[in-house]
């Protein structure tokens, strides 16, 4: 089951493509970054964000959005597949060669993406996927943001699938 996260982008963390430090100083910024985290996470009663790499860039986990930060950062969704059989591997591949064919406003954008591979053998053991992140958030967001006793309006509902459906269409 895919997971989705939060993530931000700061630039400040390292590893930024345009930047051309050398490896001593990346290093210190790297753990200097670590180490301001850690400390301010402790005084705030949280324990520090986890890092995540892809590719070239560094993201920090702001929070869990589902299953299946500071100002001036950039915030993005990254859907995370755990691959354990060779089907899913094949099923990941596909995933990102679709999403790379597709441009259309009814499907969410790729903005980046990397396989993961196991160092001693090689095989592939997950797939991180980078998204936009839209603060809305998923119509399963939407009906549990709809109070107890209330009912989403039959119009919003037809948009909704109508705009799944554009979406899906776009792959064909």
């Amino acid at each position: 089951m895919p997971q989705f996260q939060q993530l931000e982008h700061d630039d400040s963390m390292g590893n930024s493509p345009s930047r051309s430090l050398s490896s001593s100083m990346n290093f210190i910024t790297n753990f200097l970054a670590v180490l301001w985290t850690s400390i301010a996470s402790l005084f705030a009663g949280m324990k520090p964000p986890t890092v995540v790499h892809v590719n070239a860039r560094k993201f920090a986990i702001v929070k869990q959005l589902g299953e299946g930060g500071r100002p001036g950062t950039d915030r993005y969704a990254l859907k995370r597949i755990r691959i354990q059989l060779p089907e899913q591997e094949e099923r990941l591949t596909n995933e990102i060669a679709a999403h790379k064919a597709v441009n259309s406003p009814f499907v969410v954008k790729l903005l980046d993406s990397q396989v993961v591979r196991e160092r001693s053998n090689g095989a592939v053991v997950e797939g991180i996927l980078l998204l936009p992140f839209y603060s809305n958030g998923t119509v399963q967001d939407r009906i549990d943001r709809t109070p107890v006793g209330e009912f989403i309006p039959l119009k919003t509902i037809l948009n909704i699938a109508i705009d799944v459906c554009k979406g899906l269409s776009a792959f064909q």
